[in-house]
């Protein structure tokens, strides 16, 4: 029996041992998720009507603002019609100078005769043989909108203006200025070279990140040094609303760019930014008016009571200015980024299995959400949250961070941002729990079937031996004693026999 009873120990301690082995437990821990920005997404179309009253848009013949951050157009008048560029025809020069040099910008230049070629009009009076830098010709350039700086830098570029002029074009096709053709690197009038308000917007948003030319394009002024050849002389910055050195009727310090510039044929174009907290608003004017005021003499008196006669004056208004800079005023003044999602903001709660005092957990939006309205919206009256989760539970332990779904947002019907949803908090996991839960899996895993199974075989094939085993111990005991009581009657008879001898 002894035996019997070791054997029935050890299966009890294969079965402890089997059950104390660890599983695996699916567990919805993740890394933190990073920091993100803010998603910023334009209005759809139909809501970029503020009540704030539209620019007049009286002086020019074709203008328009956008949202440079997103490139949604706010406002514009015939924004496909196709007008002569004049100086915005130097955005292109400029954008493709800062690409062929990049950091470059130290490389010096030497002005040749044939180089000077083509570059008649605005000039920076580059003199042949003076050595300059591509940043100093590109400041002629920006600054000082010089067509011989202009034609310098493409011939440096691509060995003829012809070149260079094939490379605008091929430059604006790939960006999708689809309507734009260009015929020399300065904007002087061709009857064949045309832009677009749309186009021209398209390449200045692109050019106001480069911040080579943004920091040109905001100074009043720009101070060549002495060479070989030229004086030490000052280029002015010609658009009025960056610079009042030169005219002050236009100034405006909240605008830091781009361009002016006008011919006979083209009118007054100009290209300017107002750069806000959260964008920058980008404006283009075409054919804009310039309007001769003329004043007729007058008497007046002196301090001193004398009369004197104030002499017939004439002065020229460049609506060009005041057009594009009532558009980027109108812009800034009717539209906004509203925040319509906090990451401050609980969306929902996601229960959690074994937990340690907490069964429920909130998820936030991993990211914030800006929608560009017109400023009086209220977002929230079309929105539409809807989140969608990984799983239905999480299983502790839970880090701050863990991705448990997504949400997305829809304004009036249209999905403007898909989000993950996270947790902000930890939940520790609960070992009773957590172990109870083992044990009960382990039970009513197949695994444990089948050595439950096994058991019950090794435990019946024990009881079926043993049995046997009894069995046939009671045969033998009786076989031993009918064997004992056989021989004790025959020893009893051999006795009875040997007495009666």
């Amino acid at each position: 029996m002894n035996k019997q009873a070791s054997r029935v120990i050890s299966l009890l301690l294969m079965l402890s041992l089997l059950l104390s082995l660890p599983l695996s437990a699916t567990e919805a821990t993740t890394a933190p998720a990073e920091s993100e920005p803010a998603v910023t997404t334009p209005s759809p179309p139909s809501q970029t009507d503020p009540e704030t009253s539209l620019p007049p848009m009286t002086k020019v013949e074709a203008g328009g603002v956008i949202n440079g951050r997103s490139g949604e157009m706010l406002y514009s008048l015939n924004e496909s019609r196709k007008m002569p560029p004049a100086a915005a025809a130097k955005l292109m020069t400029a954008l493709l100078v800062i690409e062929h040099f990049g950091q470059e910008t130290d490389t010096v230049i030497e002005i040749t005769a044939d180089a000077l070629e083509g570059g008649s009009g605005v000039g920076a009076n580059l003199k042949e043989g003076e050595r300059l830098t591509v940043r100093q010709l590109l400041a002629c350039l920006v600054v000082g909108s010089a067509n011989d700086a202009a034609v310098v830098l493409a011939r440096t570029i691509s060995g003829s203006t012809d070149a260079f002029v094939a490379r605008m074009n091929e430059r604006a096709a790939e960006l999708g200025m689809k309507d734009t053709v260009y015929r020399n690197p300065t904007g002087l009038h061709h009857d064949a070279m045309v832009t677009t308000v749309k186009d021209t917007l398209l390449l200045a948003s692109l050019l106001y990140q480069r911040d080579e030319f943004v920091n040109l394009a905001s100074r009043e002024a720009f101070e060549i040094e002495q060479t070989e050849t030229n004086r030490a002389h000052l280029i002015h910055n010609r658009n009025y609303l960056v610079s009042d050195e030169l005219v002050s009727d236009y100034y405006d310090p909240n605008i830091d760019g781009m361009c002016y510039g006008s011919t006979y044929e083209a009118g007054g174009v100009c290209v300017a930014s107002y750069p806000t907290s959260d964008t920058v608003y980008l404006a283009v004017v075409f054919g804009g008016e310039t309007e001769k005021i003329v004043t007729e003499s007058y008497e007046t008196t002196d301090e001193a009571g004398n009369v004197i006669v104030v002499p017939e004056s004439e002065r020229y208004i460049a609506h060009a200015f005041h057009e594009v800079r009532s558009l980027l005023v109108w812009a800034k003044d009717s539209f906004a980024y509203h925040r319509i999602l906090s990451t401050a903001d609980a969306v929902l709660q996601i229960p959690v299995k074994l937990g340690s005092g907490r069964n429920h957990i909130a998820l936030f939006p991993s990211k914030e959400v800006r929608l560009f309205l017109p400023l009086g919206t209220d977002p929230t009256a079309e929105l539409t949250l809807t989140p969608v989760l990984s799983s239905e539970e999480l299983v502790a332990p839970v880090s701050a961070g863990t991705v448990a779904g997504s949400l997305t947002v829809r304004y009036q019907g249209q999905t403007v941002a898909t989000v993950d949803l996270v947790t902000r908090s930890t939940v520790d996991r609960s070992l009773l729990d957590y172990y109870a839960e083992q044990v009960g899996a382990f039970l009513s895993s197949s695994a444990f079937h089948r050595w439950a199974a096994i058991l019950v075989a090794i435990l019946a094939a024990y009881a079926l031996c043993m049995s046997v085993w009894r069995h046939q111990s009671r045969r033998k005991a009786i076989r031993r004693r009918h064997n004992e009581q056989l021989s004790a009657r025959r020893e009893q008879e051999k006795k009875e026999l040997e007495r009666f001898k």
